[in-house]
């Protein structure tokens, strides 16, 4: 995927309009599971943490972010097969953590497949560290908001880093 993508907060009524685009963006994954219910599911403070990458007015890549307690919880984060590995991922987990430094939260989890081995990878490049396990399959990630905005860079990042994708059913 080349052009410029536009990173704007995933609104109720923008995730109402792209809902199966958006469920259909990480079906080429094994581990994906998500349909639109999941997508349009009320979580506290979703609609004001969430992100959104628009290419040519069409999803290229989406986080699904609520608040739980202290933090900023990511329930999904998923790049398109055709934006991966271009810097997309990075560049939301920056919009993200900017969004968190505005909203006074200071750390940021996920939880994510042990058998999605990139995933893990991405995010510990990024400064998340597995917190726990859930069972044999699911590991629980954290990392402090400033930590991962020291590893991302303070600048706007390059396009070259790995897409990954975090996924948990909310509830």
């Amino acid at each position: 995927m080349r052009g410029t993508l536009e990173y704007v907060t995933l609104t109720r009524e923008l995730a109402a309009q792209h809902a199966e685009a958006l469920a259909a963006l990480g079906r080429d994954n094994a581990w994906e599971n998500w349909r639109s219910e999941n997508v349009l599911m009320e979580l506290p403070d979703k609609w004001r943490l969430s992100l959104l990458a628009l290419s040519r007015g069409g999803p290229a890549a989406y986080a699904v972010v609520s608040r739980k307690l202290d933090a900023a919880h990511i329930h999904h984060l998923i790049v398109g097969a055709s934006g991966r590995r271009q810097g997309i991922g990075k560049r939301m987990l920056l919009e993200i953590a900017s969004t968190c430094v505005r909203e006074g939260i200071g750390r940021i989890t996920l939880k994510v497949s042990t058998s999605n081995q990139s995933a893990v990878a991405f995010y510990e490049r990024w400064g998340f560290r597995v917190t726990a396990a859930k069972g044999t399959d699911l590991l629980e990630m954290s990392a402090h908001v400033q930590t991962l905005l020291a590893a991302l860079g303070s600048a706007r990042p390059q396009e070259n880093g790995a897409a990954a994708s975090a996924e948990e059913t909310p509830g």
